[in-house]
């Protein structure tokens, strides 16, 4: 009999990202808080208050800086994007009480580049609420980042953890930030020479995406475990990634189509790859959970449909996997774990039917019956919530007068 164990190929092939840059502060452009509000912040709380600002935002320029560089973890670069977040969200709330003293001696200008985007250019922009969404635009890809640096390591729960806290962050921008910068009456919170990050549509979009890669290593989670898995429920829980993906796709491109061209086209290879991989899997599951449930006669047709799910397609609109095989493919290094994967299948069937044909003599039915097919995805995974941290305005006064 071959082999049913499941190959460790099938976990690394379940849980590909692609992994993204995080947003950078351009260094060109030097502001100060201090200098800015200099004549209206010299109360001695407000000037600590904003030199407290500028020394984070330093530290924040530098930790993304060097986390694209490699030489700082995601995870330092997220803790200096959240140490200076309420810096920014204070000098909001304190020009939004005291507009009639918001007056500075120096403009601000705020220069980003997209972690999203392939362009690197950075973008200009006055408005304080754009500083503050980049910023939690940089938590949100550190922790994708983080989640990501996780599953290559095989932790699989702590990477599922970072992905849920990155919709989170994602969901806050989408619900509630750029919102609110909406409302405000700001004509550039939608302006397209932004940063794709400042989009709604984008924001929520990647909300899905984060959760369905959660997924992922939840599945990853009980499958890396020695003990035989609920078959059953890790069908259903494939499933519901792939239809995650799906979603995240259609709401790209209801919402955000514009904003598309711009990302990197093999994200989106990656989307569509781990989107069908997931519902072959998805059958394959089905097809064990029934072998175990001893219904011999369904498990082996419904492996046969597994098998030709996971074939690469012959047209971009057939059934089947998206080709892995060219050269600029980002699954090209994968190819032999596929390749493990589907023989892992093919010998599995050939057991099964070897072991029907000498032992349980079970009718094998050539059409699967409706209520064997799965017609609905399982998502169990949550967005973890996340609010700014409520401050205090500082004191805004001329004390010259």
């Amino acid at each position: 009999m071959a082999d049913s164990k499941y190959p460790d190929a099938m976990i690394t092939l379940a849980t590909a990202v692609h992994s993204f840059h995080r947003p950078e502060i351009s260094g060109k452009a030097k502001i100060s808080y201090e200098e800015s509000f200099k004549t209206v912040g010299s109360h001695p709380r407000t000037k600590a208050m904003m030199q407290k600002g500028d020394i984070q935002r330093a530290t924040l320029t530098q930790a993304m800086l060097a986390c694209n560089q490699s030489t700082m973890t995601n995870d330092n670069a997220f803790k200096a994007a959240e140490a200076y977040l309420p810096r920014i969200s204070q000098v909001i709330l304190s020009c939004k009480v005291q507009p009639e003293m918001a007056r500075l001696d120096k403009a601000l200008f705020f220069e980003w580049t997209s972690g999203l985007e392939n362009n690197k250019k950075p973008f200009k922009s006055e408005a304080m609420m754009y500083e503050l969404v980049m910023t939690l635009a940089s938590m949100a890809l550190a922790k994708m980042g983080a989640g990501s640096d996780a599953s290559n390591t095989s932790d699989y729960p702590l990477a599922g953890r970072e992905f849920k806290a990155a919709a989170g962050i994602m969901q806050c921008l989408a619900d509630e930030q750029l919102p609110t910068w909406v409302s405000h009456g700001s004509s550039n919170s939608n302006s397209k020479d932004l940063p794709v990050e400042v989009s709604v549509g984008v924001c929520e979009a990647f909300k899905i995406y984060c959760l369905a890669v959660g997924q992922q290593m939840a599945v990853a989670t009980v499958l890396a475990k020695p003990v035989a898995p609920n078959y059953s429920l890790l069908a259903k829980l494939s499933l519901g990634i792939a239809e995650h993906m799906e979603l995240f796709d259609k709401t790209f491109n209801s919402k955000a189509a514009l904003q598309k061209e711009k990302i990197d086209i093999n994200f989106f290879a990656v989307v569509a790859f781990e989107t069908q991989f997931h519902r072959a899997l998805s059958l394959y599951f089905a097809a064990r959970g029934l072998w175990t449930a001893h219904d011999f006669g369904v498990a082996i047709p419904m492996m046969k449909e597994a098998i030709a799910a996971m074939e690469t397609r012959k047209t971009p609109v057939a059934k089947g996997l998206p080709s892995i095989d060219s050269k600029t493919s980002p699954f090209k290094h994968l190819s032999g774990d596929l390749k493990e994967v589907r023989s892992h299948m093919v010998e599995l069937l050939k057991s099964w039917e070897k072991d029907n044909a000498t032992i349980y003599y079970e009718e094998v039915r050539r059409v699967i019956p409706q209520d064997k097919i799965l017609q609905k995805g399982l998502i169990m995974m949550k967005s973890e919530s996340y609010a700014i941290e409520h401050v205090e305005p500082l004191l805004l006064s001329d004390f010259r007068k």
